[in-house]
């Protein structure tokens, strides 16, 4: 199948991109020194074996966000670790929709992104300016499998 690698240098690690199908098997095989990392170590042969699982399998939900005033907005999807699953970004009152999501309960937070940069920023106590606001939903989702969950966060 045709691939793209995607590297994230700060997180350390690389994704192997490509069309999946659902409920398939597939197998991933990496020969010696097709890897390097950042310690200069080189892989040996790898083998993994994997399967796809069905649409039906996952759930969605639809988040309606209100009250953004236009601003610059990160909706985040959140685990009960409060570790971020999917991120959206929006300028504006919109659906945001996150899909195939394994049947959990989930959490939401919303940053109220004021310098426009796409990420949540710290204050800075000698300039006296205060941390981007973060607001939290009421409340977890529970996603259930061949669900979509149809939610408001009103952020006035």
């Amino acid at each position: 199948v045709n691939v793209a690698f995607k590297i994230q240098k700060v997180k350390h690690e690389f994704k192997i991109l490509f069309e999946k199908k659902e409920a398939q098997n597939y197998k991933l095989k990496l020969l010696p020194n097709a890897i390097t990392d950042f310690f200069e170590q080189k892989n040996d042969t790898l083998k993994y074996s994997f399967r796809t699982t069905k649409k039906d399998q996952y759930g969605s939900i639809n988040m309606q966000v209100v009250g953004t005033n236009n601003k610059s907005t990160i909706v985040q999807l959140i685990d009960d670790k409060e570790e971020v699953v999917a991120e959206r970004w929006i300028n504006k009152d919109k659906k945001v929709t996150f899909e195939l999501l394994p049947p959990a309960k989930y959490g939401m937070r919303v940053i109220i992104d004021s310098n426009g940069n796409k990420k949540w920023d710290t204050g800075n106590y000698l300039k006296a300016k205060q941390p981007e606001d973060v607001i939290y939903f009421k409340s977890l989702i529970d996603v259930k499998q061949n669900w979509f969950v149809n939610e408001t966060i009103d952020l006035k």
